[in-house]
């Protein structure tokens, strides 16, 4: 979408749609993710139930993180499929999807409206609840039941890391929660008044290295705070929906590269657009 190689794309879809039957083979009776063999690492996280990195349920199956990651494949590669004019594959993707949506349902505690990550709901995390959002599975009212969770879940959520961060961000932008958004950005804030100069793979006790997936606020600033999102494979067309800015934020002025030169953007200090560039032959969509 962002990019333009769609020979690439063509080339590496059947090893996605191999990865994706690999996972598919480890559903148990119940349509769930059972026990998955190797590490099976999701994120850094110090809370209870997690070890080495893998979510509660990990080790035995099974998880909730880890089977709405499955169903998120599931969503993004019924995109490529379509991308790729595959109707048939992109329909069978979207079925498993849903049955991987209806499947995790056994997992949802009605008391705290949230997706619990094991099956005896001891264990919740803000993995689980922003992988389920991202899967585009879930109906409105659901996706803002977990994305109040996310916004309020304080202590009572196993916290994402740095890097995890990204789907945390992408779930608040994706649900319209400016404020936690924002707030979600004070991580970063917090690294350079430690004195760091890049960002770091996980929070403290951590040594000081230079993580490249931390760097994601980078990807954000455009695609979140600006709005600047693909409407077509190979960013043909463009939409931009910018976030309104907290106080203190505008305006802002961007260039983002493009396959077909730079798209420039300014806004004024409420994040409404003022100036808009996109090349030649890039047409602007609404939305």
């Amino acid at each position: 979408m962002w990019r333009d190689d769609p020979e690439l794309v063509h080339r590496l879809a059947p090893t996605g749609r191999r990865i994706l039957a690999a996972f598919e083979a480890r559903l148990d009776s119940h349509g769930l993710l059972g026990p998955m063999t190797g590490w099976n690492f999701l994120d850094w996280v110090g809370a209870p139930g997690w070890v080495n990195g893998v979510p509660p349920g990990g080790l035995s199956g099974p998880s909730a993180s880890l089977h709405w990651s499955f169903a998120c494949g599931l969503r993004w590669m019924a995109e490529i499929e379509s991308a790729l004019n595959e109707p048939e594959f992109e329909a069978r993707w979207l079925r498993k999807r849903s049955e991987a949506a209806k499947a995790a349902e056994v997992f949802f505690d009605s008391k705290r409206n949230l997706y619990a990550d094991d099956l005896e709901k001891r264990h919740f995390s803000e993995h689980a609840q922003a992988l389920a959002i991202l899967s585009g599975a879930l109906d409105h009212e659901r996706e803002s039941l977990l994305a109040t969770g996310l916004e309020g879940g304080g202590g009572t959520l196993a916290p994402a890391s740095i890097y995890f961060g990204h789907y945390v961000l992408e779930a608040l932008a994706t649900t319209d929660r400016h404020t936690a958004f924002f707030h979600r950005l004070g991580e970063w804030n917090r690294l350079a008044e430690a004195g760091l100069k890049t960002p770091r793979e996980s929070p403290e006790p951590s040594r000081s290295d230079c993580h490249g997936w931390g760097s994601h606020p980078i990807h954000h600033a455009f695609a979140s705070i600006l709005g600047i999102q693909p409407a077509a494979p190979g960013f043909r067309k463009v939409r931009v929906r910018p976030m309104p800015l907290p106080e203190g934020w505008g305006p802002l002025r961007a260039t983002l590269p493009h396959p077909r030169g730079e798209i420039q953007m300014e806004t004024d200090g409420h994040g409404r657009v003022i100036k808009f560039r996109a090349p030649v032959g890039v047409e602007r969509v609404e939305g």
